[in-house]
C-alpha cells in the first residue's frame, strides 16, 4: 500500500532517476550476445535501486517482481554462475520493459495494482531460469500473483474480455496529449511496419525487416496494453507470434502471408486514427482477422528438441515473455555498438504546427524591428558607440533566432517517399507490372507544409507512370527491356530551389498523340506545328485531359494532373516534363525554399519596390548604347562578354508609372535561374537587407512574376520577385 504522507514529487524523481538508469544500461545489454559478469555487476545497480526505492514508496507487489529478478541477477553477480545462453539476458530485457511500463502505471495511478498480472509471469520465468542455472527445482514465491496461461495459439484470446465477462475491458482514462502521443507514435511506427513488409515482398529472407516489424509490433502492443485497447492488443500479439514463428524457422515466409499482413497494417492504422477522435479502438471482425493469423500458425512444425526442452509443467512456461526482445537484440548485436548507442542520444519532442508557425511571425516581425532600428540609426546619424553596439548584438541574436526558427519547420522528405513504395506495390499488383521502385535524396529537407502540398501531386504522378509509362512484362521483353520498369524518386537542392524528380524508363509521352487529343479539345489553334515538345508535353496538366483508351481504378480520368498542377502552384512551384518515346519520362517538379526569411536586394520602380533573391543576381550593369540591340521591333537585348541578354521592363508587366523608359537612364539586374538569364529594368538599388516572407493578399494571387511580400523598416510593402516564373512570362512572350 502506498504510504499517502509521501509526496507525489518523489515518485516522479523515482521514476526519472531509475528510466535514467536503464536508459545508460540498455545500449549494453542489447549488444552482448550474452549475460556475462561484468554486464552483470554493471545491471546489479538499477535493479538494487529499483527495489528498495519502490518498496520504500510502497509499490510492495511491483518491488517483489523486481527482488525475484534480482535474486536471479545474484547468481551471476555473488555466485559466479556462467551461461552462454540468451534467454538469461532476454529476460532481464523483458524485464525493463515490464519495469517502463509499470513506471507509466505508477505516474497515472499512483499504485501498483495494475502491475500483477504481467509481473506474475516475470516471477514464474525468473525461479525458472534460476532453477535452470542452479540444476535445482525451485518452488515458486508464496505470493499468489501467478495465472495459469492459455495456449500458443490462443494465449491472447483473454485479453478480448475482461475476467471472461461479456464487457468488454474499459480503456484507462489518459489525457488528450497522451492519446495525441500514441497516435502519433504509433502512425510513425505503422508506416515503418509497412515500409518493412514492402521490402520483404520482394525478398523473403530479410530477415532484418522481420526483426523490425517485430520490434515495433510489440512495443505497439505494449502501448495498447497500457491504454485498454484490448483489441488492437489481441490483433498485434498474433501478428507478432506470426513473426515469432517465422524468426524460429517453424513457418517459412510466403509472399501470400506478406500480402495479407500488408492489409492488416491498414487496418490497425485507421483504427488508431480514429483513437483520437474519441473512437474505441475496436476491430471490427476481429476473430476472422485473427482466425486467418492462426491458419498460417497451425503450419509451424514444432521438432521432438523443442518438445523435449520444454520447461516442466509445474513451472508455466512462458516463451513469450524469454523472447520479447530477440529482435531488437540481435539486429543491434550485428550492429556496430556505438553507433546504436550514439542514436539514443537524439531528443525529439512534437510540437504543433500552429505553435511553429506563431514562431516564425513573431521572429519576422522581430526582424522587421530590426530594420526599422537600423533605418533610424541611418536617417539620425549618432555618434553614440553603445548604440551601435547594441545594434550588433541585437543582429547576432535575431539571426541566430532566425536560423533555428527557420530550420525547425524544415523535415526530410523520407517519409514522403517512403509512403510511395506503398503506392508502386499496389499499382504494380493491380495492373499486372513488375516495377522496381527507387528513392534518393531522401535526407534532403523541405518545409513541413510543401511535405503537405506535393504529396497529392506525387501520389498521381506515380499511378500515371506505373499504369501509364511502364509496359506490361511481355511488351517490355519485346522491346528488349528487363521485364520489371525502373522508377526512381530523386530529391535535392538546386539553384536555390528544391527538386523533385520523378524518372521512369516506360513507353515514353506520345507527343503526336497528346496534340492530336489536345486540337479535338479545342486547346490547339491550327495544326500546333508552332508549338514545341514542352508546350505540348503541358497539355496533359489541362482539366480532363487524358490519352488513355480505357478508364480504370487507377486513371484514365484526367483530373490527376490537373490537381498536380494546382497544388504545385499553390506553392510557387512549377512542373517540367522531359519525355522520349520508347525511353520513358521525367518529370521535375522546382520548388521555391519556402524559408519565412531571405537575404535579398530591394530594387525601385518608378513608386514601387521589389525584391530579388541575392543567390538569383550575378551582376548590375549601366547600360549605353553600344550594347544595346533590337533583333525586331519587340526585342531589346544586350550584349555582355558576348552574350546576347533579353531585357524585360517591369513597369510594362506591373503598369507602373512614373517608371525609367529610356535604358540609358535606368540599371539593368542580371538575374539567372536554371540556366537562364534575362536583365531587369529598374530605376536604382536600394541596397540588400534581410527580408521577412508574407503571403499575398488575395487581390494580389494574379500579379504574373510574384511569389509573395515583405514589410520594410519604413513600413512600405515590397513585392518579392519569383525569377523563374518571370523568366518562363518572358520566354513566352519572345516565341
Amino acid at each position: 500500500m502506498v504510504d499517502d504522507s509521501i509526496d507525489e514529487s518523489f515518485i516522479g524523481e523515482f521514476i526519472a532517476e531509475c528510466s535514467d538508469m536503464i536508459d545508460e544500461i540498455e545500449p549494453q545489454m542489447a549488444a552482448a550476445a550474452s549475460l556475462e559478469k561484468a554486464l552483470a555487476t554493471a545491471l546489479f545497480r538499477p535493479v538494487h535501486s529499483i527495489k528498495g526505492v519502490s518498496a520504500s514508496l510502497g509499490f510492495e507487489k511491483f518491488s517483489h517482481v523486481v527482488h525475484e529478478a534480482e535474486n536471479l541477477l545474484c547468481q551471476f553477480t555473488t555466485h559466479n554462475y556462467e551461461s552462454t545462453e540468451r534467454k538469461y539476458l532476454d529476460f532481464f530485457l523483458a524485464f525493463f520493459d515490464f519495469v517502463r511500463k509499470s513506471f507509466t502505471i505508477i505516474a497515472e495511478e499512483k499504485n501498483d495494482e495494475k502491475c500483477v498480472e504481467e509481473g506474475a509471469v516475470l516471477i514464474n520465468e525468473a525461479i525458472n531460469l534460476k532453477g535452470q542455472l542452479t540444476g535445482q527445482k525451485i518452488e515458486a514465491s508464496a505470493v499468489n500473483l501467478q495465472k495459469e496461461e492459455p495456449s500458443e495459439l490462443d494465449e491472447t484470446d483473454h485479453l478480448l474480455l475482461k475476467d471472461g465477462g461479456d464487457e468488454p475491458e474499459q480503456r484507462i482514462e489518459l489525457g488528450q496529449e497522451m492519446v495525441d502521443a500514441f497516435v502519433a507514435e504509433s502512425m510513425d511506427a505503422f508506416s515503418q511496419v509497412e515500409e518493412k513488409f514492402l521490402l520483404l515482398s520482394k525478398d523473403l529472407e530479410d530477415k532484418e525487416s522481420i526483426h523490425e516489424v517485430y520490434r515495433l509490433l510489440h512495443s505497439f502492443k505494449g502501448n495498447c496494453g497500457i491504454f485498454g485497447l484490448s483489441h488492437l492488443e489481441a490483433f498485434s500479439h498474433r501478428i507478432e507470434s506470426l513473426l515469432q514463428s517465422i524468426l524460429a524457422g517453424k513457418i517459412k515466409p510466403t509472399v501470400n502471408i506478406v500480402n495479407s499482413l500488408i492489409p492488416m497494417v491498414d487496418v490497425i492504422k485507421n483504427i488508431v486514427v480514429g483513437i483520437k477522435t474519441g473512437g474505441p479502438g475496436e476491430v471490427p471482425n476481429l476473430e476472422l482477422y485473427l482466425e486467418m493469423l492462426d491458419g498460417f500458425l497451425k503450419t509451424a512444425v514444432i521438432t521432438t528438441d523443442e518438445r523435449t526442452n520444454s520447461p516442466a509443467p509445474s513451472i508455466p512456461s512462458i516463451p513469450s515473455v524469454s523472447s520479447v526482445r530477440e529482435a531488437k537484440a540481435e539486429t543491434v548485436a550485428t550492429a556496430a555498438a556505438p553507433q546504436k548507442v550514439a542514436s539514443l542520444d537524439r531528443q525529439d519532442i512534437r510540437v504543433d504546427i500552429t505553435k511553429l508557425d506563431i514562431l516564425n511571425n513573431l521572429v519576422g516581425e522581430l526582424v522587421t524591428s530590426k530594420n526599422m532600428v537600423a533605418e533610424e540609426m541611418v536617417s539620425v546619424p549618432t555618434n553614440q558607440e553603445s548604440m551601435q553596439k547594441t545594434l550588433r548584438f541585437l543582429e547576432r541574436i535575431v539571426n541566430d533566432l532566425q536560423d533555428i526558427a527557420m530550420n525547425i519547420r524544415m523535415i526530410p522528405v523520407s517519409g514522403l517517399f517512403k509512403k510511395m513504395i506503398r503506392i508502386v506495390h499496389d499499382i504494380s499488383i493491380k495492373s499486372g507490372k513488375e516495377v522496381n521502385f527507387k528513392f534518393f535524396g531522401e535526407d534532403t529537407e523541405i518545409d513541413k507544409t510543401v511535405i503537405e502540398k506535393i504529396g497529392d501531386p506525387l501520389v498521381h504522378m506515380i499511378r500515371n507512370a506505373v499504369d501509364h509509362g511502364i509496359e506490361p512484362p511481355e511488351v517490355r521483353e519485346q522491346s528488349g527491356k528487363p521485364r520489371a520498369g525502373q522508377v526512381t524518386l530523386t530529391a535535392k537542392n538546386e539553384a536555390g530551389e528544391i527538386w523533385i524528380i520523378l524518372k521512369d524508363d516506360g513507353r515514353g509521352l506520345n507527343k503526336d498523340k497528346i496534340l492530336a487529343k489536345a486540337i479535338s479539345q479545342g486547346l490547339v489553334e491550327g495544326d500546333g506545328s508552332q508549338l514545341t515538345d514542352r508546350q505540348i508535353f503541358d497539355f496533359i496538366f489541362a482539366a480532363g485531359f487524358s490519352t488513355a483508351e480505357k478508364v480504370t481504378d487507377i486513371s484514365g480520368r484526367g483530373v490527376g494532373m490537373d490537381v498536380v498542377r494546382q497544388n504545385i502552384q499553390a506553392i510557387k512551384g512549377r512542373v517540367e516534363i522531359q519525355s522520349i518515346i520508347g525511353a520513358g519520362t521525367t518529370f521535375t517538379i522546382k520548388i521555391p525554399l519556402t524559408l519565412a526569411i531571405i537575404q535579398g536586394m530591394l530594387l525601385q520602380v518608378g513608386k514601387s519596390k521589389y525584391t530579388v533573391a541575392i543567390e538569383n543576381i550575378r551582376e548590375t550593369v549601366k547600360i549605353t548604347n553600344e550594347i544595346i540591340t533590337h533583333p525586331t521591333q519587340d526585342q531589346e537585348l544586350i550584349k555582355i562578354r558576348d552574350q546576347m541578354i533579353p531585357i524585360f521592363r517591369l513597369s510594362k508587366l506591373h503598369h507602373i508609372p512614373n517608371a525609367v523608359t529610356n535604358l540609358c537612364d535606368g540599371l539593368l539586374v542580371i538575374i539567372e535561374s536554371h540556366g537562364f538569364v534575362m536583365a531587369l529594368l529598374i530605376d536604382q538599388i536600394l541596397g540588400q537587407h534581410e527580408t521577412v516572407v508574407k503571403p499575398l493578399p488575395r487581390f494580389f494571387k494574379a500579379l504574373n512574376g510574384v511569389s509573395g511580400c515583405s514589410i520594410l523598416g519604413n513600413g512600405e510593402a515590397s513585392l518579392i520577385l519569383d525569377v523563374g516564373t518571370l523568366i518562363e512570362f518572358m520566354q513566352k512572350e519572345m516565341q
